[in-house]
């Protein structure tokens, strides 16, 4: 057995399950980029992407196991978690033999990790949608900061799309040095290295006063809650709260 390499993108881990596929073999490893972890091991296969293999794969996955399954697939592997892709591979292997039952068998130990991680990926992009807070930048562009658990932007994408489609808008993941732009047509993920938050517009700060303001007259001391309140808005994403700062 040998590890196998891809560059890091789910069209580029598609490809490289098709290919495991036609060659009928088991990776010992699934890495990407220039790992270290390469030069540990004697047999590295190097696979590269192609978007039309790995577009037939995922059509493969949804006809032989579930459209479903695909969602899953992708949420889970977001998670970037180490040794994702290896999870990922044993899914898909069990799938290829139980077909549409496969996402019956939550207990299984192919089937349990996955469904555990898209299931905390897509937590994490449903509480990212409910507080990214834009605020207007001197060139006109609305920005956000975030900084997410997993890699969501791209889960979290379309629905600003359609919620702000009429602001050109940029989500930054800042853990990440990611983003994810809109410019009044489509989205498009890229590298985004900013230190700190960009110039605001003069009315940025009229806004958020505003906002404050609002916020501290609808709050009900008496009902405080900090716990149920770190449990729903964990502290790491308060900083980027326009009403906290």
């Amino acid at each position: 057995m040998a590890v196998w390499r891809y560059d890091g993108t789910f069209s580029g881990f598609l490809t490289l399950c098709a290919e495991l596929v036609t060659r009928r073999e088991e990776p010992e490893g699934i890495i990407f980029g220039e790992s270290l972890q390469a030069e540990l091991f004697r047999s590295t296969v190097d696979v590269e992407n192609n978007d039309a293999r790995a577009e037939k794969m995922l059509g493969a996955i949804a006809a032989r196991i579930s459209p479903e399954s695909c969602r899953t697939l992708w949420c889970a592997f977001q998670s970037r978690k180490e040794g994702v892709e290896l999870l990922l591979w044993r899914y898909l292997q069990f799938g290829r033999v139980t077909g549409a039952k496969c996402d019956r068998f939550l207990a299984h130990p192919a089937v349990a990790p996955v469904h555990k991680l898209a299931l905390s990926v897509g937590h994490e992009a449903h509480t990212v949608r409910g507080i990214v807070r834009f605020q207007e930048t001197a060139g006109g562009q609305w920005y956000a900061a975030v900084e997410p658990a997993y890699q969501i932007l791209e889960l979290i994408a379309p629905h600003f799309a359609a919620r702000c489609a009429d602001m050109n808008w940029l989500i930054h993941d800042v853990r990440r040095n990611l983003a994810v732009a809109w410019n009044g047509s489509e989205w498009r993920l890229t590298t985004f290295d900013a230190q700190g938050v960009p110039p605001l517009s003069a009315n940025e700060a009229t806004w958020s006063a505003l906002w404050r303001s609002y916020f501290a007259a609808v709050a009900i001391p008496q009902r405080a809650n900090g716990r149920l309140q770190q449990q729903h808005l964990p502290k790491r994403f308060r900083k980027y709260l326009t009403e906290s700062v």
